[in-house]
């Protein structure tokens, strides 16, 4: 064979297995998961990836830049295919999907080895491109949470403070009667994982502070209430479980309660990063008024294993979680975390 020809094969390979999707060792794509409790909620073309537990820090710097430029490239395609913003689905004449919300990379994620991964908002295209790269576990689709409803209550007897304090039955010498230590949770801190909080209430004597705010182009404040409502609940003066524990804001729903799991799961990172970070400096100046951190999440979405796989690393480092469960009347299992 001539060395032209020979050259020319070699070049015909190359375009072939650069054309061609890359699977992992078993020849088939990462699976595109979802859960039956979610499908209602699901977001359209937004994803969560998560890697398999071989892959470290560089391989994952190295993956996003692959996806960032597999997502430009997949939006001059689709600009190019047609001059307006709205290109019909593959498929299904009656869907679109909108240019304009296919937005790329959202989030990475790196929770302790626990949880390696990124969300965004991907074409089909490219989302398949993912499932089969190897080093990706699997692709979630992205779905809606909200902040769960609360029960009519009678605020002027809080006999839930009480009722917490006691495990015999209340009587009348005890149905209001919170017992509990007058420096309880002093040197804890609290990261509400909801729609913020008003950290100037009064009610909070200045132990409120805004840890961060996850979804993008909202503001830092409590637009609905129910965060601020769940750490008066927590560190309140006055109806607070724990009156002297230091609360710390993580906004991952917006104002009208609702948020993404993949804004959950980065409001997650950031709680547990945060502890880690005070754990090391209390521990490195041999501080003793440290003594942990606790994060709440009374939020209700559909199963999701990347929430899971998150808190589980959050536990892992420390971090202790309180999650609501059984708001909605329906098996607990089912939903997430």
């Amino acid at each position: 064979m001539h060395l032209s020809a020979k050259f020319a094969l070699l070049l015909a390979s190359i375009s072939v297995s650069i054309a061609s999707p890359i699977y992992d060792a078993t020849g088939k794509p990462a699976p595109l998961v979802t859960s039956l409790s979610a499908q209602e909620h699901e977001i359209p073309n937004n994803y969560i990836v998560v890697f398999k537990k071989h892959v470290d820090g560089m391989s994952a710097t190295g993956h996003h830049s692959w996806v960032a430029d597999l997502h430009e490239t997949s939006i001059s395609s689709l600009r190019k295919r047609s001059q307006v913003p709205l290109i019909r689905g593959e498929g299904d004449s009656s869907s679109s999907v909108d240019v304009d919300t296919l937005t790329g990379l959202k989030h990475t994620y790196n929770i302790s080895g626990s949880l390696l991964g990124y969300s965004g908002a991907f074409d089909e295209s490219v989302v398949e491109r993912i499932r089969n790269h190897p080093d990706v576990a699997y692709v979630e689709k992205d779905s809606k949470v909200y902040a769960l409803k609360e029960p009519v209550t009678e605020h002027s007897a809080p006999w839930g403070l009480a009722r917490i304090s006691h495990q015999e039955s209340l009587n009348f010498g005890s149905y209001n009667k919170y017992i509990h230590q007058a420096n309880g949770g002093q040197g804890v801190d609290v990261y509400v994982i909801d729609t913020g909080t008003n950290t100037d209430h009064n009610d909070f004597e200045g132990r409120a502070h805004w840890g961060k705010t996850i979804p993008a182009g909202d503001e830092d404040e409590d637009g609905n209430g129910h965060g601020t409502h769940c750490s008066g609940t927590i560190a309140g003066k006055k109806y607070g479980v724990a009156k002297k524990a230091n609360v710390y804001a993580v906004k991952v729903l917006r104002s009208n309660g609702s948020g993404t799991m993949s804004d959950v799961v980065k409001g997650v990172e950031f709680a547990a990063e945060s502890h880690v970070k005070k754990a090391a400096a209390a521990a490195a100046k041999k501080d003793k008024h440290f003594k942990g951190s606790a994060a709440n999440m009374s939020l209700g979405g559909g199963k999701s294993n990347a929430l899971d796989q998150a808190v589980n690393g959050a536990v892992l480092l420390g971090l202790n979680f309180a999650v609501a469960a059984g708001n909605d009347n329906a098996d607990a299992c089912d939903y997430s975390p």
